[in-house]
């Protein structure tokens, strides 16, 4: 089969005489000629669009495979909020592996779960701020969304039996499935810090913590890799470029209460953070920040001229995540 141009001239009456006379039927094949743009113009525009012209082939008239879409998704009509608590060894997961590992979790446990569309489909799952590696927390949050509505126990029994030891189900209950998102709703998180006393007093600590709620303005150097820029820019341990920003996180902390002093030596810590777009607090800076103000606060003959760094750091710190909340 020739192309449309030759198809449609060929139904033309004398268009094959015409083709073997040469130049004595200039009139015959100017008619041909004609009707054949008009026959490619009226394929043409059987075209879908977008497909106009020559198709993959290379030949006018054939048509390519079409491009498979995605199906329509039902939009899900649940959204079960569970709290969980992980800690343990799941506290060394990274948040990438755990999302990887709550899915499957969900899968096993039977639960009706809504995909999204597309090539390749994955269950509406949303979580909150996801924890630092190592770090335990005893009440987190995510969203799973539902194309049935379930029992919230029955729900959270069977996540149970498909989590790994560490990680475990606290609570389920349902949400609106048009309200915020987990992390635009909570926006704030506590912890307890558990920091070496460093031979201080219980008074000594409320005092340095009193003095760093009292400040306008607390300012820390943040490091982190990217390219140089600068004389802020310097090379981490390993050889890579780090990028160090100074960063005022003094509106991230919204509380600092010491506690106690426990039997083995460490003082206890509660704190709240900031979580949001304004940035987010890290416990780890509000422990140094502890450290420095009581390092200020200490009168001078407690310090020993035989002790190289009176304030040997944060080894030793302990920290958890108690869980999330809105402010």
């Amino acid at each position: 089969m020739g192309s449309p141009v030759e198809r449609c001239g060929d139904a033309v009456p004398g268009a094959r005489e015409a083709k073997g006379l040469g130049g004595r039927a200039d009139s015959r094949l100017q008619v041909v000629a004609v009707h054949g743009l008009r026959c490619l113009r009226r394929h043409r525009q059987r075209q879908p669009p977008g497909r106009e012209g020559c198709s993959r082939s290379g030949r006018t008239g054939r048509r390519g495979p079409r491009p498979v879409t995605g199906g329509s998704v039902p939009e899900p009509r649940w959204r079960l909020r569970i709290s969980y608590k992980k800690t343990g060894r799941p506290s060394y997961i990274s948040h990438l592996d755990f999302v990887r590992l709550f899915e499957r979790a969900a899968r096993r446990a039977g639960l009706p779960l809504a995909f999204s569309g597309g090539y390749s489909p994955a269950p509406r799952i949303a979580y909150g701020w996801p924890l630092p590696v190592g770090m335990p927390g005893l009440a987190e949050y995510a969203d799973i969304e539902l194309t049935e509505r379930v029992d919230p126990e029955a729900a959270a029994e069977s996540l149970n039996r498909a989590f790994p030891e560490g990680i475990r189900v606290r609570d389920a209950r349902y949400v609106s499935p048009h309200g915020a998102s987990l992390m635009a709703e909570l926006n704030a998180a506590a912890y307890v810090l558990r920091i070496p006393s460093l031979g201080r007093s219980l008074d000594q600590w409320r005092e340095a913590a009193s003095e760093v709620m009292a400040r306008d303005r607390l300012e820390v150097v943040r490091e982190r890799a990217g390219e140089p820029g600068g004389a802020r820019s310097g090379r981490s341990s390993a050889g890579g470029k780090v990028m160090r920003k100074t960063v005022d996180v003094r509106p991230l902390i919204l509380r600092v209460e010491v506690r106690e002093v426990a039997p083995d030596g460490k003082v206890v810590v509660f704190t709240e953070l900031s979580l949001g777009d304004k940035g987010v607090g890290r416990p780890q800076e509000v422990a140094a920040l502890l450290q420095t103000a009581l390092c200020k606060s200490c009168p001078l003959e407690t310090v020993r001229d035989d002790e190289p760094d009176p304030m040997p750091g944060l080894e030793g710190l302990e920290i958890v995540r108690l869980g999330l909340r809105k402010v």
